[in-house]
């Protein structure tokens, strides 16, 4: 079984298109474990074509790169001390899991653990945690562009999206699901020298109007 872990923000780093596809292949995944049901990955790759034919970087993904991308989703899953949805998919030729990812996890046991879990308000979670990342990534890129530039005076806006992320994390359990979609105006707020709490009722209140 894969133990729960904190997530490391300074070692992922998640592309534009690594964002699309992770975004897809997560709602592919969570339909298929509340229909307790397994998929191999050019399977999942051809669902998220079908599904998605206006989006150029679904139509455009290759099943020998999908563990890349499953690898975000665990990393959120993880995070959330939730199962391992990789676990649904699976070898063409063994038809069971690859063998690197055998390693972290029985996926027989773990797939368990997947159909007994409730998904539904997995989706909002992971917005937030995709967008924080998204941004840690950006501001990282930047950062080793500009080495030689002074530091930028106030909150940068890697440091507010981790400080979003840590304070959703705390308080999810009563926060709105829709406060997910309000994610860049928290940022926003939190880097003009707002206090996350005031960012996120902020949010809340805009939400509610």
């Amino acid at each position: 079984m894969l133990m729960p872990n904190a997530v490391d923000f300074k070692r992922i780093n998640v592309t534009k298109t690594d964002e699309v596809l992770a975004d897809v292949y997560l709602t592919i995944l969570i339909q298929i474990a509340m229909t307790g049901g397994k998929l191999q990955y050019g399977e999942l790759v051809a669902y998220a074509k079908q599904q998605n034919q206006n989006i150029a970087a679904v139509q455009n993904a290759l099943a020998r790169t999908a563990g890349r991308i499953l690898s975000v989703i665990r990393n959120f899953t993880n995070s959330e001390g939730l199962p391992d949805l990789s676990s649904l998919v699976i070898n063409k030729k063994t038809g069971e899991c690859a063998s690197n990812v055998n390693n972290l996890f029985d996926p027989v046991e773990e797939r368990k653990r997947v159909y007994a879990t409730d998904w539904s308000l997995v989706i909002n979670k992971f917005k937030l945690f995709i967008v924080a990342l998204k941004e840690l990534a950006s501001k990282e890129t930047i950062n080793k562009k500009q080495k030689r530039l002074p530091k930028p005076i106030g909150i940068t806006e890697a440091a507010a999206s981790k400080m979003k992320w840590d304070y959703y994390k705390e308080n999810e359990k009563t926060l709105d699901p829709k406060i997910a979609t309000k994610a860049d105006f928290i940022v926003s707020l939190i880097m003009k020298g707002v206090s996350v709490e005031e960012a996120f009722k902020q949010a809340l209140d805009s939400i509610k109007n």
